[in-house]
């Protein structure tokens, strides 16, 4: 996983996180469904046409094709609903920022103990999930009659501060990848022959032993001096 990558994600959270934090006295939890409704609508209408013009141009299979338009579809369904039947959404606003906050922390958690493998964080950044297990519990018995701006205020200092931990999650990967690269990129020393070794392509190679035959019919075939009593 790229540091760079986690530090961009990390940035988006704080950024909401910090957009909560600012304005939850102001932001209330029927803006927040009819907000989310909107969102869901654009999604999803965005996502269709998206898909419409990747199966136009043959970038798309057909199966990917038609999960595509499901989920885009219910994305509209669901923002409708939203916008339409928002007294009935609106108690449920504690319920899923909860819901939200619990998966930030489950996310942190996996990826403390497994997702920034092989790179390695300190134990201190635990510290986070755990806080925000407890800000999940208490978001979850809190009702938006009277508590909307302790609701928007909890849920952004959980968001802020889980960006920070991923922010510093991405400094410690990036090191981490950083001198990776630079072990593969350093040159390997070469280890000097021993003293007196030749190798065999520069040895001379020996001359085959002539066999025994061949000697004698070489002699034979060479010519005999004249018998000087002749």
């Amino acid at each position: 996983m790229k540091g760079r990558n986690i530090f961009f994600a990390a940035l988006l959270v704080l950024l909401a996180g910090v957009v909560l934090i600012i304005t939850h006295q102001t932001i209330k939890s029927v803006g927040v469904v009819i907000t989310g409704g909107i969102l869901f609508m654009l999604a999803g209408l965005i996502n269709m046409t998206g898909a419409m013009s990747r199966r136009r141009k043959d970038r798309v299979g057909a199966v990917s094709y038609v999960f595509t338009m499901i989920t885009s579809v219910a994305a509209m369904i669901l923002g409708l609903c939203l916008l339409l039947f928002q007294s009935t959404f609106t108690p449920l606003v504690p319920f899923i920022f909860g819901v939200l906050i619990a998966c930030g922390a489950l996310y942190q958690f996996f990826f403390l103990g497994y997702g920034c493998r092989p790179a390695t964080c300190p134990w201190w950044l635990y510290i986070v999930p755990i806080a925000m297990v407890g800000a999940a519990v208490y978001l979850f018995i809190q009702r938006t009659e009277d508590s909307d701006p302790v609701i928007m205020l909890v849920t952004g200092i959980s968001l802020a501060v889980m960006g920070v931990a991923m922010m510093l999650e991405s400094i410690f990967v990036g090191r981490y990848n950083h001198k990776t690269i630079e072990v593969q990129k350093a040159p390997k020393p070469v280890e000097p022959a021993p003293a007196g070794s030749t190798s065999a392509a520069t040895a001379a190679p020996e001359a085959p032993a002539q066999p025994e035959t061949d000697k004698k019919a070489a002699e034979d075939a060479a010519p005999k001096p004249l018998d000087p009593e002749l």
